[in-house]
């Protein structure tokens, strides 16, 4: 199964490099995750 999800990073995620820092990809999977049964047709409470 396929799944995109396109959103933009906000600047409080990044350094000053320009790199998301780690810790924020846990929301960005769950972010996924939310869309994905939202598609599917899951009600998520």
């Amino acid at each position: 199964m396929k799944h995109e999800l396109y959103f933009r990073v906000r600047y409080n995620e990044v350094d000053r490099m320009g790199y998301v820092h780690h810790g924020n990809y846990a929301a960005y999977f769950e972010m996924g995750r939310t869309e994905l049964m939202r598609q599917l047709g899951v009600v998520y409470k």
